[in-house]
């Protein structure tokens, strides 16, 4: 089963001032009015200011060549598409761990390819599909999922998010394992220590599956 990453915010001119506020200082006004307007391959003056930037505070990933230039490329849009307080790497390695812990709990095999089955992102609540905010119970969720066979898992950018939370933070890992569950055909479950339990608090680390979990999933692929 293929499984893409892909990070997206709130747009890059926005994201820009959520990653650091240390960039915003010292970047010019006009490159990152620029970089606001310009699509990926297209291109604006002051983009190479803003990519040499993001490389020096850690927003590239690892082996993502910089190349020096004022086209959004492909390895601008990985930088600029980053949850504040993650490197892609560091997002990567999250997600890398919750699918993880489904391929332990399972016969299932999960790779990393443009031809996905899963696809994970981070976005704001307009963007294209149902909102993540619920009028009628007045609830903000942290994420929405799609089951079989669309499998997008998207979360929420309003909340903060983090592999250590506080109590006024969502972990990520907690949230990305059991959407995932969704994306693999599970409904929710009542036992509150479960994955697919559907409530979890801020602050709160809920990572390992259950034996309800692993045998929910055996169940409706009967292996």
């Amino acid at each position: 089963m293929a499984v893409k990453f892909s990070h997206m915010l709130f747009g890059a001119f926005v994201l820009l001032f959520v990653l650091q506020p240390c960039v915003i200082k010292s970047l010019k006004l006009d490159s990152l009015q620029n970089l606001e307007q310009v699509q990926k391959g297209g291109v604006a003056s002051g983009i190479n200011q803003v990519k040499q930037y993001l490389k020096t505070y850690g927003y590239y990933p690892h082996g993502v060549k910089l190349t020096l230039g004022d086209r959004f490329d492909h390895s601008l849009e990985s930088a600029l598409n980053t949850p504040s307080g993650f490197t892609v790497n560091g997002v990567d390695t999250v997600f890398a761990r919750a699918l993880k812990s489904w391929a332990d709990g399972s016969p299932f095999k999960f790779t990393k390819n443009s031809n996905s089955d899963i696809e994970v992102a981070f976005y704001s609540n307009n963007h294209g599909d149902y909102p993540f905010y619920d009028p009628v119970n007045k609830v903000e969720a942290y994420a929405h999922s799609f089951y079989p066979e669309i499998g997008r898992v998207h979360f929420n950018t309003l909340y903060t998010w983090s592999t250590n939370p506080t109590s006024r933070q969502v972990d990520l890992e907690s949230i990305d394992v059991h959407k995932l569950g969704h994306t693999l055909g599970l409904e929710h479950s009542g036992l509150k220590s479960a994955i697919m339990y559907p409530y979890i608090d801020l602050g709160a680390i809920k990572r390992n599956l259950t034996q309800v979990d692993k045998d929910g999933l055996k169940a409706m692929y009967m292996y």
